[in-house]
């Protein structure tokens, strides 16, 4: 979603990896854990998600991405320029989920929001393409450890992170 990308992953309860250790070594077979499915992944309110790089509060890429999803649902259309009211919609949302109604920033940072959103920017595309390849060829072949279970990146700042929402 423009300059951001944000992917979900739920590789099903009990899937297994050998992550490598070394060239040409793996380790024994492990499971993924913790396993949080899509369905709870989508319901967890912002306020509970935390990761080792954001302590006081969710990812912004993953707040962004969850409120252009949320104003999806609502309106049945992706935000853009001229949406007057992804503002107010997302700002209450902000509220919904136990965040401030600016933890995305001003009026003016939403309105850029949804006015970038719905652009396809090749190189955002692209990276995210080839770490999602890699990710697929990691669990279709159980070798090498899987991200587990949201992959952002930020195109601002060429930033990919991948955490774990438990």
């Amino acid at each position: 979603f423009g300059y951001y990308a944000c992917a979900l992953m739920d590789l099903g309860e009990g899937h297994t990896f050998r992550k490598e250790i070394g060239k040409d070594k793996l380790s024994d077979v492990m499971t993924v854990k913790p396993y949080t499915s899509l369905e709870s992944m989508s319901k967890t309110l912002l306020k509970d998600v935390k990761d080792r790089w954001h302590k006081n509060g969710p990812p912004v890429v993953y707040v962004k991405y969850r409120a252009l999803l949320h104003y999806h649902a609502q309106k049945k259309v992706w935000p853009d320029g001229s949406s007057d009211d992804f503002v107010s919609v997302t700002k209450e949302f902000l509220k919904m989920q136990g965040l401030k109604d600016d933890y995305l920033g001003d009026d003016g940072d939403l309105k850029q929001l949804a006015s970038t959103a719905s652009a396809e920017v090749s190189p955002v595309c692209a990276v995210m393409g080839g770490v999602l390849g890699n990710e697929v060829i990691k669990a279709i072949s159980s070798k090498g450890e899987p991200a587990n279970n949201i992959m952002m990146f930020d195109g601002t700042d060429g930033g990919c992170r991948s955490f774990v929402l438990k």
